[in-house]
């Protein structure tokens, strides 16, 4: 899982202290362009999960036509 991942990473996506945030932000960055880009692809079904998950882990995305912001919740 997402959250798994973070984890051999050294991060945690779980209710995050505020200084854990600057550490993550990067992770989430990376996770949110690649929704971007199966978003571009057609790949709806998989960009939702990512929402989805990322929804479960206390982020919450925002798109609009300038792109995707996010932010916790």
């Amino acid at each position: 899982t997402l959250a798994n991942l973070s984890g051999v990473l050294g991060l945690s996506l779980t209710k995050l202290a505020p200084k854990n945030i600057l550490d993550t932000q990067p992770f989430v960055d990376m996770i949110v362009d690649i929704r971007t880009s199966l978003r571009d692809l057609g790949q709806y079904e998989l960009a939702d999960s990512i929402r989805d998950r990322l929804s479960e882990l206390d982020v919450a995305l925002e798109d609009s036509p300038e792109g995707t912001d996010w932010k916790f919740l």
